[in-house]
């Protein structure tokens, strides 16, 4: 029978495999029973034979018996071979290598972060599962499934099982300073996995039917029977396998341990097993373990896992043997690269937190058996034998002020200002600190990771609490290398915002990152706080003045290069004491990205950790950071250090050769390029840091709404230039208008020989007052080289010396007074456009050295003339002014040196009336105007040019410093016609505040009863004529002069008194009654303005009412009385400006080419009484020897008269005034200033002139009487 059965077996009794069947197999034709199958929606033909039913029938019903422990068959039967054959041991699966990877292969070494590492890694290697072969029931094997022909689905139990991974973290290479190469093995224990898979396996019908027995053990031949992906539209992007679903869940307690495979940081070693406990007692492993079994079920069914199986079909028919490809090389195939999902990095987020605490622990446990040291680390400094150092102790060498300027730097930080804050936080509240939170923050950029579709960026990091000083005593030299200083806070922390995004697969979070993404920003915060702190180091500095001095700005401009370059000064550089106290730790918490879950598990696993070893963890941190922590920072700076010697600190750019452009300096790159600039940050990016500094924090206001500028810069700059914060002193002459010498054969000279008029010690204070709005430092829209400045401030103290000089001690009108005018200003706006060319070259080469020398600054500009600019080319310039006043302005005024006594009488009360009415402001508002046109003026822009031509021979490291300049002749000061046209109004103002003075200090004088004795200088032998009888000089002299007498006395026949008539006829004024004198060469030229005297005339000389002149009253005297209608005197100046163009400039060039622009000043009296007394030693033998030649000009007559005295007085002078008629100028001035000047006038005569005119009779008889007595002497020589 068998070999009858063996020649059918040979004559085709065994079939081939079916040729039509080309399609894919069905696993419902293939697993179920014909009927189950054709229910199900397939052929039920049979088509593939009874095998796959009767294998599916053995395996549910012998594969799926259990033994004693409950395990399953197929454990032995078909687990344990295949994952032997797979992976060398029965029920383990090892996924050998790297698995996922984050990395920063190499920092950018210009950045500060190099110092630290140069690269940093987190790796998780070599995943291992261990019992796989522990399955039990439920068992569901092959059971093809509802949904689709090709799937498969299964599940079972197994357990226990182990799962194992290697974490590896990787900073820098041996040199980095905190360098570490640790790789921990985490091993996991699961009680019970249940698991459900269902599979997706398009095998080409063809393929299997033709497989061949012999190959029936490779796994290559039946991935080789697969069809390639993309050849069929099924799910799973067209794969020929694919996990469809995958479920992982777990049941029992988890636990966990730990063991170091390879770590060079000790207390890993060390890592207490108990913590483990701890957490495996508060259900992290076991949180952790579900967390897994989710990430791994993500992982089986992402595209990556996808693209490692069609990586094995694609590559399997070249390993099959029976395959027409066995043996061939395959093209390089690019499979999706690991993609990780949003679940994944959200627990790799818990596993970070809970790693980063677990360390804490570990190192704080390690410490708390340290002892603190007592004593500071003793470090070697590496020092040339030559090297400049300089003495901490003695910062003088640096510069004079700089020790003191340092203690009362520390003084202010550590005192408790007027507001109750420490000085300290009110600075760097003010400069540094947000204004809302108190944080200083720093923006990052190109710091991060980027791997498996993950980007993790660093976006700031937040220092927090740097407002909370209790206590500070900072940078105190304890010896000559080592600065120390020791601070308390009362919160310090830190937080780190980070930028994450995740382009994983389509999950339930998807649209929601997408929207973050397109918006660029999901971010993630790291904060740790700090609670009750108390810091104490030591710095040990070797810095070289030279090297330090020797630093350009060019080098600096960049912040980044600030600590770089200030390392590159230093020789050698150490930590020798760090320690820090920790009262509590207030916070430490991860915010954003992860889930709510998530960030509930973080929170109570970071309070269950706290709750159990918070206290070890404080009372280890002083020994943490006295040991650890300060080897590390020394190592850091030592890095450091390096890297500012090796060219990290870089020098000028030799191209920039230009001048300086302030948009580029102090703008943003994006708003300076907007506006015209290169916005290249070709200048670095110090110039916007402190111009932001000034927008944001010098510009925030304490309660008084004074800005903290004022403390931050006025003050101190004030105080180091000017000796006292907020003021400035103009010491010496500011403006001076004189006369130096009268011409000695002017009638003039009898008065006076000289007249000077000045302005000195201009001196401003409360600068340190300014308000809001502030801008500083804003480059113009008219120019590259112009920058404004706006600001509000006040009150503001301006005062004066007002001098007043007349003559010598030999001068009848003999004074010399120095008045204090003060001004108080209760608020000044002000606006400041300044032009300055800065030559780039100089200015980024400028060395540290010299960075308070001024004259260093202006030989950085360019000199006049250089470049085209606005005002004339200057290099530097006042391109426009603008001071105006808000508020009520008062005045007040003291003598310095006076000798006019009653100038130190002079009433307040007086300036309070001006006060009242507006004069004191008037004259201010004038005052600011005229200080704008002046700091416009050429002469003011000839200050500044004369002293930018002799900066650089007076700045140390010019190449000019110590040579001699060729003198430049700077232009003149020039007066506008404004500032003339105040004078004016001001000389008035004086004027008839003297009146007011004069009139009060007379007022309390008596008139004398009697006539003054005179003593009279006259020759013995002198043959005097007496007056009392005349006939000496002949008969009828006493006749004729009695008859004149009554001729002047009496009334005309036209009704006129006599003398008016005479006068009228003879000397006055036909048209106005007027007696004019012309007057030549007596004037005033200085500063432009020519002021000449024209003439003067006498007013009312027609309106006696009552003579009894020329009266004998002794042999010497004669007296005369008169009273008159009216009496004045009118005083005509001509006056030109020779000033700059302004909206006068027109109409003062006609006037001056008529030759006539005029200035008038009158004063006119009503019902005047005069008694004077006139002493005469007249001498009867010169008056008789006068020759008629001598006298035949009228205008000698009055001098050769004089010769004929020996000597002459006024013992008595009274005038009586009944009414003061007129003061006024006329002419010149603007209608503005007529009217305020009519204004002023009227209101000091309403509320003064009965005073005045009360105070005449006695000012006359004692006052007047003494000047005019002098003048007579001084006429008679």
């Amino acid at each position: 029978i068998l070999a009858k059965l063996l020649d059918q077996g040979r004559e085709g009794a065994c079939p081939g495999p079916d040729p039509s069947l080309n399609g894919f197999v069905d696993f419902r034709d293939f697993f179920m029973d014909p009927e189950e199958a054709a229910a199900s929606g397939a052929r039920g033909d049979e088509r593939y034979g009874n095998l796959g039913t009767w294998a599916k029938d053995l395996i549910d019903d012998k594969l799926s018996s259990s033994n004693e422990d409950g395990l399953l068959a197929i454990n032995d039967v078909l687990i344990g071979p295949v994952t032997k054959s797979l992976f060398g041991a029965e029920g383990s699966v090892l996924l050998s290598g790297t698995v996922v990877e984050l990395s920063k292969d190499q920092v950018d070494e210009d950045s500060i972060w190099a110092a630290f590492a140069d690269s940093a890694r987190l790796q998780l290697s070599n995943v291992h599962l261990e019992g796989l072969n522990s399955i039990r029931q439920p068992l569901i094997l092959l059971q093809p499934s509802a949904s689709s022909p090709y799937v498969i689905d299964n599940q079972m139990n197994l357990g226990p099982v182990l799962a194992s991974v290697d974490l590896g973290i990787f900073v820098g290479d041996n040199k980095s300073p905190l360098s570490m190469s640790n790789e921990l093995n985490l091993r996991v224990d699961l009680p019970s996995i249940d698991l459900l898979l269902s599979l997706l396996a398009a095998f080409d019908e063809s393929r299997v039917l033709n497989f061949p027995l012999n190959d029936i053990l490779e796994w290559s031949c039946w991935l080789s029977a697969i069809s390639e992906p993309g050849r069929m539209e099924l799910s799973k992007a067209a794969a020929g396998l694919a996990l469809h679903r995958v479920g992982l869940t777990l049941s029992g307690a988890v636990t966990a341990s730990s063991s170091c495979v390879l770590c060079t940081s000790s207390w890993l070693e060390k890592l207490d097993p108990t913590l483990l406990d701890f957490l495996n007692s508060n259900n992290v492993i076991g949180d952790f373990a579900e967390r897994a079994m989710s990430i791994a079920s993500d992982l089986l069914e992402s595209a990556w896992f996808q693209g490692l199986i069609d990586e094995q079909i694609a590559a399997a028919s070249t390993r099959c043997p029976h395959d027409p490809s066995y043996g061939l090389e395959i093209s390089d195939t690019v499979a999706p690269s690991f993609r990780a999902t949003r679940d994944l990095v959200d627990s790799v987020l818990y596993i970070g937190m809970a790693v980063v605490e677990v360390i804490a622990v570990g190192v704080a446990k390690e410490h708390a058996e340290v002892d603190v040291p007592q004593q500071v680390v003793e470090l070697q400094m590496d020092v040339p034998k030559d090297a400049n150092l300089i003495d901490l102790t003695d910062l003088s060498s640096v510069a004079d002020w700089v020790d003191v300027a340092l203690e009362e730097g520390r003084d202010y930080l550590g005192k408790v200002s007027e507001n109750g804050v420490l000085g300290i936080n009110n600075l760097l509240s003010s400069s540094l600190l947000d204004d809302e939170d108190g944080t200083l923050t720093i923006q990052l950029e190109d710091i991060g990771f980027e791997s498996g579709g993950v980007k993790l960026t660093m976006l700031e990091v937040s220092l927090i609490g740097l407002d909370s000083f209790t206590q500070i005593d900072a940078l105190r030299a304890v010896d000559p290398r080592t600065l120390r200083s020791q601070f308390s806070l009362g919160r310090l922390g830190c937080e780190v915002t980070m930028g994450l995004s995740v382009e994983g697969e389509e999950d339930e979070h998807a649209e929601q990152v997408r929207m973050l993404q397109r918006s660029g920003l999901e971010t993630v915060t790291i904060s740790l706080v700090l609670a009750d702190v108390e810091v104490d180091l030591s710095l040990l500095l070797a810095l070289d003045q030279d090297l330090l001095g020797s630093l350009q700005l060019g080098s600096i401009l960049s912040t980044g290069n600030i600590f770089y370059c200030f390392l590159s000064t230093l020789h050698d550089v150490g930590l020798s004491e760090f320690v820090m106290k920790v009262g509590d730790i207030e916070e430490f918490q991860l915010v954003g990205f992860v889930s709510k879950e998530t960030d509930l598990a973080i929170k109570a696993m970071t309070q269950a950790i706290l709750d159990e070893f918070e206290p070890m963890i404080l009372a280890s941190m002083p020994s943490f950071t006295a040991v650890t922590v300060r080897s590390v920072l020394d190592g850091i700076l030592a890095k450091l250090l390096d890297q500012g010697r090796e060219g990290a600190c870089p020098g000028p750019d030799p191209s920039l050769n230009g001048f300086v452009d302030f948009r580029d300096f102090f703008m943003d790159p994006e708003e300076a390029a907007a506006s015209g600039a290169r916005g290249d940050e070709r200048y670095g990016n110090l110039g916007t840091w402190a111009k932001d500094l000034i927008d944001d924090k010098l510009s925030s206001s304490n309660e008084d709404g004074l800005l903290a500028i004022n403390d931050v810069l006025i003050g101190p700059v004030t105080k180091s230039l000017f000796g006292a914060e907020g003021s400035v002193l103009l010491s010496g002459t500011v403006v001076e208008l004189s006369k130096d010498q009268v011409d000695e054969d002017s009638i003039w000279a009898a008065f006076a020989d000289s007249a000077r008029l000045q302005l000195s010690n201009v001196h401003l204070e409360g600068l340190n007052s300014i308000r809001q709005p502030l801008i500083l430092l804003q480059p113009s829209a008219s120019s590259p080289y112009v920058i404004d400045n706006q600001m509000n401030l006040g009150p503001v103290l301006a005062s004066v010396d007002l001098g007043i000089f007349v003559g010598d001690n030999k001068s009848p009108l003999s004074m010399s007074n120095e008045l204090n005018l003060r001004v108080d200003l209760p608020s000044i706006d002000l606006l400041l456009s300044l032009l300055a060319a800065f030559d780039e070259s100089r200015v980024l080469n400028f060395p540290l050295n010299d960075i308070l020398e001024w004259s260093c600054w202006l030989s950085a500009i360019s000199e006049p003339g250089r470049m085209e600019l606005s005002k004339a080319a200057a290099g530097l310039a006042l391109h426009r002014v603008g001071l105006t006043l808000s508020g009520a302005v008062t005045a007040s005024s003291s003598c310095v040196l006076c000798t006019s006594s009653w100038l130190e009488k002079l009433d307040p009360t007086l300036l309070d009336f001006l006060n009242s009415n507006n004069v004191i402001g008037d004259f201010a508002e004038r005052a600011m105007s005229i200080a704008s046109d002046l700091l416009e003026s050429a002469w003011f822009q000839g200050l500044i040019d004369e002293q930018i031509a002799a900066a650089s021979t007076r700045c140390p490291h010019d190449p000019s410093y110590g040579l001699e300049i060729s003198d430049t002749v700077a232009p003149s000061f020039r007066a506008t016609r404004d500032l003339v046209d105040s004078v004016l109004y001001i000389g008035m103002a004086v004027v008839e505040v003297i009146a007011v003075g004069v009139a009060k200090e007379h007022a309390e004088v008596d008139v004398p009863q009697q006539v003054v004795e005179l003593q009279m200088d006259v020759p013995k032998d002198a043959n005097l004529i007496d007056l009392t009888d005349l006939s000496s000089v002949a008969d009828w002299v006493d006749v004729a002069l009695e008859e004149g007498r009554d001729y002047l006395g009496k009334v005309s026949e036209n009704g006129v008194l006599g003398i008016n008539n005479l006068l009228s006829s003879s000397l006055l004024d036909d048209e106005d009654g007027t007696l004019t004198i012309q007057l030549e060469d007596i004037g005033f030229e200085s500063g432009g303005v020519k002021l000449t005297m024209l003439e003067v005339s006498l007013i009312g000389l027609d309106s006696f009412t009552q003579i009894d002149a020329l009266r004998a009253v002794d042999p010497r005297t004669l007296r005369s009385q008169f009273s008159l209608g009216r009496l004045g005197c009118e005083v005509t100046m001509g006056l030109s400006v020779e000033g700059e163009e302004d909206e006068h400039a027109e109409q003062v060039r006609m006037l001056q080419r008529s030759g006539l622009e005029t200035v008038t000043i009158s004063l006119v009296l009503a019902d005047v009484e005069v008694d004077l007394s006139l002493l005469l030693a007249l001498d009867q033998d010169l008056l008789g020897s006068l020759q008629l030649g001598s006298i035949l000009s009228t205008g000698n007559i009055f001098y050769c008269f004089l010769s004929t005295l020996h000597d002459v007085g006024l013992s008595e002078f009274v005038m009586k005034v009944g009414d003061i008629e007129e003061f006024q100028l006329v002419g010149f001035v603007s209608k503005e200033t007529d009217l305020a000047i009519k204004a002023m006038t009227q209101a000091i005569l309403d509320e003064f002139e009965p005073m005045i005119l009360a105070s005449m009779p006695s000012f006359t008889a004692v006052t007047v009487r003494s000047v005019l007595d002098g003048i007579l002497a001084k006429l008679l020589d």
